[in-house]
């Protein structure tokens, strides 16, 4: 029952954000607003055991229900229904911080891991390293233009995003670039890797939820109490604040 009333709660957030207002501010993709963002993370509230096909199966065997005929299966379309749903859950996290997609992006991983798994979603990461790693660059574009990508694009060194099985399919996690769960090659399609031209080719490692931080000659750094990831979203989240703040600052000189 307990897991039905999650994946219900959910889906009623996913239709409450679909309609909200922006009440004035620029609303990006991801439901975040330009705005100060404050972590309220906690420990993980236990194992994760389940995919979102084990989660919906187990949210239609609830025994609140009379009778058996009440009982209706789950359909595979309502399996990625639910999984966009807690997409848009994660989405609508301003504590999360997606409107300073330059950095951050492990720490945004191992908290959107960290949240599946306390519903019960059993979750991956997945990496993707420039062929010039270290010091190679992965291009992305036709991301929504705001105060700290004011054109809409970015350069990474590598990149992370939990993984979640759907429907029997690996789906990617990521609302830095997409609106909602698309597949590995997809995610990875969106990344140009400008590098790869040196003779080398970019580097795929998937994981566990556990790595806060792997590279790809096998080094892993862990975050169990999450305690980092917090300590990296305060440092990011100033670091957004001072570049909206400077954004600002030029724009009223320019008016003058």
């Amino acid at each position: 029952m307990m897991m039905r009333l999650q994946i219900d709660e959910c889906l009623e957030k996913a239709r409450r954000s679909g309609t909200a207002e922006s009440s004035g501010s620029e609303r990006l993709w991801w439901g975040g607003l330009l705005e100060g963002r404050r972590w309220r993370g906690g420990k993980s509230a236990g194992a994760a055991e389940s995919s979102v096909a084990e989660l919906a199966k187990k949210a239609g065997s609830g025994k609140a229900r009379s009778s058996a005929k009440d009982e209706k299966p789950i359909a595979k379309n309502d399996e990625s229904a639910k999984a966009q749903a807690l997409f848009d859950e994660l989405v609508n996290d301003k504590n999360i911080p997606f409107d300073y997609p330059l950095d951050c992006c492990f720490a945004r991983a191992h908290e959107m891991c960290r949240q599946l798994e306390a519903k019960g979603v059993k979750c991956g990461k997945t990496w993707y390293y420039s062929a010039g790693w270290p010091n190679g660059h992965l291009s992305v574009t036709g991301l929504p233009k705001t105060d700290v990508i004011p054109d809409g694009s970015l350069e990474w060194t590598y990149h992370v995003a939990p993984t979640v099985e759907v429907d029997g399919k690996t789906m990617v996690f990521d609302p830095s670039m997409f609106k909602g769960p698309v597949t590995p090659d997809e995610w990875r399609s969106k990344m140009v890797d400008t590098t790869s031209s040196s003779g080398k080719s970019a580097i795929i490692k998937n994981t566990d939820s556990k790595p806060f931080f792997t590279n790809p000659s096998g080094y892993i750094m862990e975050d169990p109490d999450y305690s980092e990831a917090k300590s990296r979203f305060e440092r990011h989240e100033k670091s957004c604040d001072d570049m909206i703040a400077a954004e600002a600052a030029k724009t009223k000189g320019t008016n003058k």
